[in-house]
């Protein structure tokens, strides 16, 4: 997981947004330093998960890269 985080950011400009949905309820999942290195939007996502048709995701995350 660090690796493919690793490669995301560094192939990212800042302002480049990222929509994630993961099994877990929050993030605890992404280790620091990918927490460090993003800005998350719940109050846009928290609407919005009871809403996805998928079912089978705890979580859904909207982030923009600083």
């Amino acid at each position: 997981l660090e690796e493919e985080w690793r490669l995301i950011l560094a192939n990212s400009r800042p302002g480049s947004r990222i929509l994630l949905r993961s099994a877990g309820d929050d993030l605890r999942f992404l280790p620091d330093w990918t927490r460090q290195a993003l800005q998350f939007f719940p109050a846009l996502t928290g609407p919005l998960h009871p809403q996805d048709r998928a079912g089978t995701y705890g979580s859904l995350h909207f982030a923009e890269v600083l």
